[in-house]
Formats: structure tokens, sequence, C-alpha cells
């Protein structure tokens, strides 16, 4: 997985910086430099993230899907460049480096520290996945861990690989720590400086955990990443293994809040048990430790799975973090600055809103289960349903969709604007807007600007009125879209099955600036940070400057 480089990427940071360095400076911004270097120098790296990384699924923890970061390029394009073997394009505009991938998908990407991570797999399903660490500017392999595969253990079930899944657990960032949930079901720290500072942490078997053997030769870890800590989520958490690859990792404050898509094992016959955990735990970040989880109760129904990054707000000093959950309800709980010391500790639910109307509730033979709220909570109700977008918090507003199964493309989606001050309960104020005019989706909206962007699974594109509701465009690309939409610099960003990467102003009016065309499918959203794009197909990651 060796990078293809431009021509300019590994020789204009050098040479800048003697230019800069050579030239006249100005003396009181020469003492600001000086001042701000001693600074950064005397503070905890964790504290000093530059603004523009992108550290994590969403801005910040809100789940929004938009950057701060600015001039991106204006004018970019792949041309042809799309194997690591392959000379650069002179049709290539704007490309800086990239590396080939396995068709059988990859994570979204974070930035952050001059570093960028994704996690990515083979061809094989054999074949273990691997997180890959390369340097942001020049595209370098910083380090790789290949991670343990399914199948090689015996205790576990094989895993099922899809190649249509729509998406794969991404990592988190905080500071030298980065997160992820592999496709075994474990839940690792990795140190961002791989194996360079040694092997850190109380997790020293990385020999082991890659079937090196006993080996103690530098290069055998050259390249290695360094696992600081591992939490087997399968088998300490009783979940399933199925589908746990779509599980989703958010860092709020000093916590890592992980949500998995499956019900506990205790759960049977689609109720939940007493004492159940509905998929979401929270871990200290520096050991590893799990310290608590929400709860639900006995008897309540679970109807699908969820794909959704838990996210957090502010509502009138208090913080909450929002769950979508099995129940098809999108449930906040109050956000502790600090858990108490030892034990196991239940999170406090505030309220919670269901986010699918009744008539979406399918029976088992796929017919719209009409009847009274007593009957849509029966053990008749299938698993049609789910919440497979993140909750977008902006403003004190909560923006969340859900809709029929995206197994059913042509099915009917709806997105909910709800009101962070009013408690849900009170669903006639709390709900400010709704919008069905929307398909099955599993897209996450992009809030900017007061306006609202979300597209579906149908090729749908929409651009509401986040105040009103309003749609003010529709655009129809009749093309599968299985990505969210991405909003950076005043541009907002689609991509589609077919390959085709649109771009509008991010504007009231629609204004479709041009379709850049990609080799091969795009089924993950784009990314920006430090002015830079990222796009991910099916077999290439570019990167734009």
């Amino acid at each position: 997985m060796n990078p293809v480089a431009s021509p300019q990427a590994s020789t204009g940071f050098d040479a800048s910086l003697k230019k800069s360095m050579n030239s006249e400076l100005d003396i009181r911004i020469l003492f600001l430099v000086i001042l701000f270097t001693f600074l950064a120098g005397c503070a905890d790296e964790k504290t000093l993230p530059v603004p523009a990384d992108w550290t994590q699924a969403g801005w910040k923890a809100t789940g929004n899907r938009i950057s701060t970061t600015t001039e991106i390029s204006r004018d970019f394009h792949p041309g042809t460049v799309h194997r690591p073997d392959a000379e650069l394009s002179e049709r290539a505009v704007g490309f800086l480096w990239g590396v080939e991938l396995g068709q059988r998908r990859s994570s979204d990407p974070v930035i952050a520290f001059g570093k960028v991570v994704f996690q990515t797999y083979p061809d094989d399903p054999a074949r273990s996945g691997r997180v890959v660490c390369f340097d942001e500017v020049n595209g370098v392999l910083s380090w790789s861990l290949a991670l343990r595969s399914v199948s090689g253990n015996t205790d576990l079930p094989s895993l099922p690989y899809d190649p249509e899944t729509y998406s794969v657990s991404s990592p988190a960032m905080h500071g030298n720590q980065i997160f992820i949930v592999s496709s075994r079901g474990e839940l690792l720290c990795l140190d961002a400086a791989g194996m360079e500072n040694g092997n850190d942490g109380s997790f020293q078997d990385e020999l082991a955990y890659l079937n090196l053997g006993n080996s103690e030769s530098n290069a055998d870890l050259e390249l290695v990443g360094d696992i600081l800590w591992r939490y087997d989520l399968i088998q300490k958490s009783s979940f399933s293994v199925s589908e746990i690859y779509y599980s989703h990792l958010t860092v709020i404050g000093n916590y890592l809040y992980v949500a998995l898509p499956q019900n506990h094992g205790k759960s049977t016959e689609g109720f939940f048990q007493e004492g159940d955990i509905d998929g979401l735990y929270v871990f200290d970040i520096e050991s590893g430790k799990r310290i608590a989880g929400n709860r639900l109760y006995q008897g309540v129904p679970y109807r699908s799975k969820v794909w959704a990054v838990p996210v957090s707000g502010s509502v009138n000093g208090l913080d909450l973090v929002f769950h979508p959950s099995r129940d098809g309800k999108l449930h906040a709980y109050k956000l502790p600055q600090a858990f108490p010391r030892g034990g196991w500790h239940h999170l406090e639910r505030m309220w919670k809103f269901e986010v699918n109307p009744i008539d979406f509730l399918l029976d088992r033979n796929g017919l719209p289960l009409l009847n009274s709220a007593a009957e849509k909570d029966s053990n008749n109700t299938t698993a049609g349903v789910g919440i497979s977008s993140t909750p977008v918090w902006d403003q004190g507003k909560i923006f969340i969709a859900g809709g029929q199964d995206p197994g059913q493309p042509k099915g009917q989606g709806i997105l909910y604007c709800l009101d962070g001050s009013v408690p849900v309960n009170d669903k006639e104020h709390a709900v400010l807007w709704s919008f069905r005019d929307l398909g099955t989706t599993v897209s996450t909206a992009s809030v900017i600007d007061d306006l609202v962007f979300i597209a579906d699974l149908n090729g749908g594109i929409y651009c509401l009125d986040a105040e009103s509701g309003k749609l003010h465009w529709t655009h129809h690309t009749n093309e599968m879209i299985v990505v969210s939409t991405f909003a950076v610099d005043g541009r907002l960003f689609v991509g589609t099955t077919q390959g085709r990467l649109l771009e509008f102003e991010v504007n009231r009016k629609k204004t479709l600036r041009r379709t850049i065309v990609f080799p091969d499918p795009i089924r993950n959203s784009p990314v920006a940070a430090n002015g830079r794009l990222y796009v991910s197909t099916s077999r290439f990651f570019y990167v734009f400057d």
C-alpha cells in the first residue's frame, strides 16, 4: 500500500520554511511566534489540536457533516490515477497523493496532528483488515496494523463480509490516541506515533497479536502499529459478532462513547430483558476500562439495527449525549463531566423520542402496521424500521432522520427538527418541523448557514431551511447515494455509487457547480481538513490539495 505522490508533494514544505526564515520578519510577529511556541511546549499536546483537523465522524462531537477548513481547491480532478504503479496523469489536477485500496470498503479517515488514519479491508475475505497511518502532507506510510481475522479464532463464528455494506467503523482520535472497532469486535486504542516512540501502553504483545512469533528485531516492529490497550467487545460484553463493524465511536471530554448496532446477548424473541445494555458503552480513554452504559428495561421491544454515531449538545446548561436506540427511539442521557471512581454506572436518561411514525412500521408480511400503539409494540413488529442516520446538534436544535429499512431503497424516510430546549414528551412543541418527502436514507445531515442538506438512497439531494423546514431545492441524480452530504468552504459535496462527486454551492438557490467523475463507486463521504479534500472510492484513496 505505497502512496502515489504528486511531484509537488514532497518539496513544498521545506522550501517554503527556509524561504520564510530567510526573509525579514516584523519583530512583533517574531515575538508572538516565539511566545506561542513556548506556551505550546508547556501545554499537553492533547489540548492543542489544529482547529481544522478532522478527529472523528462529524464536526467535533455534534455529528454535523461540515468542516471549518478553507482554501479547498476550486479545480481538482482525479484523472486516471487509480493505481499505485501508474505514472501521474497530466489530466490529474490538484492531486497530492493517494493509495490503492481493496474493493471491500474502507472507513472514513481521521486527520489530526499530521496523520491520516483509516481502516481498510482487502479483496480476499479470508485476509484480515488493516489500520493504516500516513503522513498528512506527503502520504508516506508511518505504520500499519493488521487486524486479526475472526475466522482465525475457533471460539467465534466467521464474520460475513459484504462489499455492499454502507459503512465500516471509522476511527476517532484524541491527542496521540486513536480508537477503532475492528471487524472481530475488538475496541483498540492505538498510539498515533506507532512504535516510533517505543512500545507504550498496557498492551505489550503486538508481535504475538500479529503472529510474528517472539522476534524482537527492529525490522519486525519498524512499521507496526502500537496497541495501547484492547477490549474484547464480544466476549466481555456478550454482544453478537454479526455486523459489529458498523460500530461507531465518539470522544466526548475524557471519555469514549461506543455505539454498537446489535442488542445484548441476553435479549430473546425481540424484547430486551432486565438489565440489558442497549449498545451504548462509556470507556475511560486512558485505561480502557468500561465504566458506564445505558439501560433498557424488560419488555421493551427492539426493532432494528442502528448505524449511528452518539453525539452531544448542551440544553439550558445541561450537557446531553444523544443515542439512537434499537427500540426505534432517540434517547437523551445526562452527560456527566466526570464519572465517580469505581463501580459501574448507568447513564441517566432525560427523555426519549419516537423517530419513526407509526405508518412506517411493518408487519411480518411487509405491510404497514397502522393499528394502535399497543399493537405497534407487540412482537409482531419486524425489524423493518431503523435509524441509519446520525443525529446532528446545531444551535439548540436536533436534526435526525429515520425511515424504513435500507434494504428497501424505494422505502420512505423522514427528517425531524427538534427543539432541544423543550422536553420531548411535549411532542407538540418539541417537533419544530418534519420533512416526509424523503426516501429511505442512510445519510447524516449537514447543517450550515441556516440550511440543512441531506440525501437519500434513491439519489435525491435536498436543501431545506433550518428554521422552517421549507424545501428550497431538490436534485435527483438517478443514482444510489449511500453516503452523507459534506459541506466545506462554501460548497456541498455528495458522492454516488456510479463514481460521481457532485459539487454544489451552499446556497438557497440550487447551483450545481460541477460533477467530478471517479473511476469507481463512492461509498464514503468526502472529508476535509487543513485545506485538503479526501475522497475514498471502492478502489482508491485520493488526497487533493
